[in-house]
């Protein structure tokens, strides 16, 4: 499966591998198809390939490359032995790629955004297939005055006591994982020091709400523990979710110096460290990961959620470990 070879890359780096002790690059690499847009031959991945799950999110397979280190020249092999560059992905997204308002599409941008910045220079333009021009600043600050809207109500329970902090499947809780990945797209561009200057007090308040966050919700798993009958290794794998990309987002703003975390701030990293750690502890204590298989059978998105968390978690644990 090339989504979960995906975040093994995450959890392990570019050397990866998967059966027959193949790299899992190329493994993933050989899924790739040829298309034709505006008479022009491209190659890029399909969200599904027969029963098997590809870029589960647009642009992932490329932001997992670019986030690897792999070079854009890099070279790959699909299954019909056809040959393509990483900058050709690169090609083919920017081609496809095209803004519009549904909920979907703010969904999916994540994963884009983060390639782009990896790989494109700051003031880059383009047209799309159709002949649309995008203009990347435009479309990074359309992202951070998105990410500003979804994260009002949280803002609202910050600043002005305002009703009771919960998880409900709106605004920024409805985006996946968390919203934490569409914090890593939007905010990775602000690692340039002028950048970040014009956007210091919008971006600190962000972060304030995403150590809100860390304070607030393991409250509400505390509360779903007591009066929700929620099975052990659905809650756990929650937990896991939330600190493990928390970590992992939090190692993104510290070692890109988009942001540099104050000692209260520090100490929450570490207690966040330490709750996951406690997390893990008690899934392995009840056989969570041993049980793998049979989740797999049962409960195929309990099954996702267990491989892609764990890896983002590892990815997350690394870093502050070190």
């Amino acid at each position: 499966e090339p989504w979960f070879l995906a975040h093994g890359i995450t959890a392990f780096g570019k050397d990866f591998v998967g059966w027959n002790k193949q790299k899992a690059v190329d493994l993933i690499a050989r899924f790739a198809e040829s298309v034709v847009i505006n008479k022009k031959n491209i190659v890029g991945f399909d969200p599904q390939k027969e029963n098997h799950i590809v870029d589960s999110h647009r642009d992932l397979l490329l932001k997992t490359f670019l986030s690897a280190g792999l070079s854009l020249d890099q070279s790959f092999t699909t299954a019909q032995g056809k040959t393509f560059l990483l900058k050709d992905l690169l090609e083919t997204s920017l081609l496809r790629f095209e803004v519009n308002s549904s909920v979907e599409f703010w969904h999916e941008l994540p994963w884009t955004l983060f390639s782009y910045n990896l790989a494109l220079p700051y003031e880059y333009h383009w047209k799309n297939y159709r002949g649309e021009k995008f203009y990347l600043p435009q479309i990074y600050d359309y992202a951070f005055k998105t990410l500003e809207k979804e994260n009002e109500d949280i803002e609202a329970w910050m600043t002005q006591q305002k009703g009771q902090f919960g998880k409900y499947q709106a605004k920024i809780f409805s985006h996946p994982c968390g919203g934490f990945h569409y914090y890593h797209g939007t905010l990775l561009f602000l690692r340039d020091e002028n950048l970040k200057k014009n956007y210091h007090d919008r971006l600190k308040k962000q972060i304030d709400i995403l150590f809100y966050r860390l304070e607030k919700e393991p409250l509400v798993y505390d509360r779903v523990k007591i009066v929700v009958e929620l099975d052990f290794d659905r809650l756990a794998i929650q937990q896991l979710k939330f600190f493990g990309h928390f970590l992992e987002l939090a190692s993104t703003l510290e070692k890109n110096r988009i942001w540099k975390f104050d000692e209260n701030q520090k100490k929450a990293v570490i207690q966040a460290r330490k709750y996951l750690l406690g997390v893990i502890k008690r899934m392995i204590q009840r056989n969570t990961f041993a049980r793998i298989d049979s989740v797999k059978l049962e409960q195929k998105q309990l099954f996702q959620d267990l491989v892609g968390d764990s890896c983002h978690a590892i990815n997350g644990l690394r870093y502050w470990n070190e």
